[in-house]
């Protein structure tokens, strides 16, 4: 998003596109998901489930951690990652807020087809 039109948005609408943009790719929704699986891991752990190079990992944690959608600790030589629930509560906040919308005039809304 160009910076000239950042103003229109308020600090939580920016933050909230950030969380979304990084949960934007389906290796660090894995990610998430082994993380929310298994509490805490390092890459190591992360990669012997997701079998991506280590460095692709780092790199999707890194994204991640820009966003506080995950934490990490150092402890040795070990990067120990872990999710930060505060910020996937605020991603749950807001999807129960459109998740309450009205429903439409008619029956006759129009969706894309599911994948099969």
């Amino acid at each position: 998003m160009g910076s000239t039109k950042k103003y229109f948005y308020t600090q939580k609408q920016l933050e909230l596109s950030d969380m979304c943009k990084a949960l934007g790719h389906p290796a660090r929704i894995s990610i998430v998901k082994i993380l929310s699986e298994n509490r805490q891991l390092n890459c190591d752990g992360i990669y012997s489930q997701l079998k991506l190079s280590k460095s692709t990992i780092s790199r999707h944690c890194k994204v991640l951690h820009e966003t506080g959608i995950i934490g990490y600790e150092v402890i040795g030589n070990n990067c120990i990652y872990h999710l930060n629930n505060n910020v996937l509560d605020r991603i749950n906040e807001f999807i129960d807020n459109i998740n309450i919308c009205p429903m439409p005039i008619t029956n006759q809304v129009y969706y894309p087809a599911s994948p099969s």
